[in-house]
């Protein structure tokens, strides 16, 4: 139960992360001193939900990975796509590892004994046991990648090992929040060509209309990345500035939105009031068939309607 939201912006040379920081255990929620937006390397950025835990496990195996060719090619800048492969890899191997511990170990089995004693095993068995570990799955994770590379700003976001680029719309979102933050973002119209100033009212005002979804935090954390070799959280001074015209808004729209139903209220009211029905009125013919008023016509007006009673036969 979380929200993370990030953003391209500025003509694709800029990204803006945004985080709540509350934790779901249970029916239990706390807000501890943990950011879910994490530094790879001095120039991109992870952001993480669900099981905040596993998916930090698997990020150390990440890291190794990434500050092992840091230290040993530091002008060989990594690539935002290959950081997040080298998730998709991760993630994969932890699978196959709590897939074998929880199925074959019970049965004395590893992965590799599994497939050399297939044979020795009753088909039932093999197909069973196959059917376990493809439809294994680890707690759910969701994962934003960001950053800036030579190829410039990036988003790649990873729901398990699926992993795909949002460089296009230059908007990710992921947790119990992102539909509402990535629908706000879509509503203003951002682009990965909006102006930095905009995109952060937008991405702000995102994250906070994601607070209305369960789990959803109120403090909130910042990533930004400005280009190789800069990153930081964005100003606090900034983001208060940004709260208040936020709240303004909010205010503003409140006002406008009471007027706007007084006043349809009012005019349903009016529409609905029933108009004064005339009195029901019928005349019998010779047969004692009912035959209906005349309605006079319009182009005859002070003509008296006359009513020919049906003849009997």
């Amino acid at each position: 139960m979380t929200v993370c939201v990030a953003t391209i912006c500025g003509g694709s040379n800029t990204i803006i992360g945004m985080a709540d920081r509350m934790l779901t255990a249970g029916d239990i929620e706390f807000t501890p001193l943990l950011s879910k937006i994490r530094s790879m390397t001095r120039s991109i950025g992870v952001m993480v939900a669900g099981d905040i835990g596993l998916a930090l496990e698997i990020l150390a195996d990440v890291n190794r990975t990434v500050l092992q060719r840091v230290h040993a090619e530091p002008q060989n800048w990594w690539l935002v796509r290959d950081v997040a492969e080298l998730w998709r890899q991760a993630h994969i191997k932890r699978q196959l590892r709590d897939a074998e511990t929880a199925i074959l170990a019970p049965l004395g089995l590893t992965s590799e004994s599994f497939i050399a004693r297939q044979r020795e095993l009753a088909p039932s068995v093999t197909e069973r046991l196959t059917a376990a570990l493809r439809g294994f799955e680890l707690n759910g994770i969701e994962v934003i990648f960001c950053g800036i590379d030579p190829e410039g700003a990036h988003l790649y976001q990873a729901d398990g090992a699926n992993v795909v680029s949002r460089d296009t719309t230059g908007i990710a979102s992921i947790g119990s929040g992102s539909y509402h933050a990535r629908s706000e973002l879509r509503v203003s119209g951002h682009t990965p060509d909006t102006p930095f100033a905009l995109a952060l009212y937008h991405t702000y005002v995102a994250k906070k209309r994601a607070e209305v979804a369960p789990g959803v935090g109120t403090d909130t954390d910042t990533f930004l990345a400005w280009g190789l070799g800069g990153t930081s959280n964005i100003r606090p001074d900034l983001i208060a500035a940004i709260d208040k015209a936020f709240q303004k808004s909010v205010k503003q729209a409140k006002a406008v939105a009471s007027k706007i139903e007084i006043e349809v209220q009012s005019k349903v009211a009016q529409m609905l009031t029933p108009p004064v029905q005339p009195e029901q009125e019928a005349r019998a013919g010779l047969d004692g068939s009912v035959v209906p008023l005349a309605v006079p016509d319009p182009a005859h007006e002070g003509d008296v309607p006359v009513v020919k009673p049906n003849p009997g036969r």
